[in-house]
């Protein structure tokens, strides 16, 4: 029974299916065979011309005509190179010379003629002449103290003897405080111009610092040197301070 049914359903469907295609192709069929008509109607076109001024329309429009636009000029580049003018060199003018002023004419001397010279007994005196700036009178006493203060220049023996009789001053005085034994030592004796002593100073030792200190005491002593000669240019002299026999 099952069977029967199903079989009956798959005849129905495949009916419907070759109906719908049996549809279709008979659609196709007639669509085919039926052409539409042709229209014959005519369609007439009609130019109608503008209106003019008489007819009330406004003015026929000039036609337009169209104007080509000239292409620009390309200026061809002169190929001449302009060459710079030369100037003329300017060569200065000399100045004129100044027209020189005529010079005086000086008369030229002419003695006088001794018929002319008059001779006269009066006696003519010169009159001196004064200077704007006179000159300062000058003391005789001041070119005397100027004179003796300076001095001559002294000589080399001039300078030994003076430093001769310096040492001598200072052996004098060496007498009273050298000790027995010892030395020798020497002390630099500084002066002035003047003969002023400015220091006294151990200058080189003997060894025995008693026998320094006589030496030293000796140089103390003294207080002033002779005036050196002019022209001595040492401000200094080493005296030497030994025993003799």
């Amino acid at each position: 029974m099952k069977k029967t049914s199903t079989f009956s359903i798959a005849l129905k469907v495949t009916g419907i299916h070759v109906g719908v295609v049996g549809v279709i192709v008979l659609y196709s069929l007639l669509n085919g065979c039926i052409k539409p008509k042709p229209n014959n109607e005519v369609v007439m076109f009609v130019e109608l011309a503008p209106m003019g001024p008489a007819m009330g329309g406004g003015a026929e429009p000039a036609p337009t005509e169209e104007v080509d636009e000239p292409e620009p000029e390309v200026e061809e580049e002169s190929e001449e190179i302009n060459e710079p003018t030369p100037q003329e060199d300017l060569i200065p003018e000399p100045p004129e010379d100044p027209t020189p002023e005529p010079e005086e004419s000086v008369p030229d001397w002419e003695p006088t003629p001794v018929s002319d010279i008059k001779v006269s007994n009066q006696r003519v005196e010169a009159t001196p002449t004064r200077s704007q700036n006179p000159i300062p009178a000058i003391d005789p006493g001041k070119i005397l103290e100027s004179g003796s203060s300076s001095g001559p220049v002294g000589t080399p023996s001039d300078f030994a003897a003076y430093e001769s009789r310096v040492t001598a001053l200072f052996q004098r005085a060496w007498i009273s405080y050298k000790p027995s034994s010892g030395g020798p030592a020497w002390i630099r004796i500084s002066f002035s111009s003047n003969g002023t002593i400015t220091s006294r100073r151990l200058q080189k030792s003997s060894g025995d610092a008693a026998y320094d200190a006589a030496a030293k005491r000796a140089a103390d002593s003294i207080s002033s040197l002779p005036r050196p000669p002019s022209g001595y240019g040492k401000t200094y002299l080493d005296i030497k301070f030994e025993l003799k026999n």
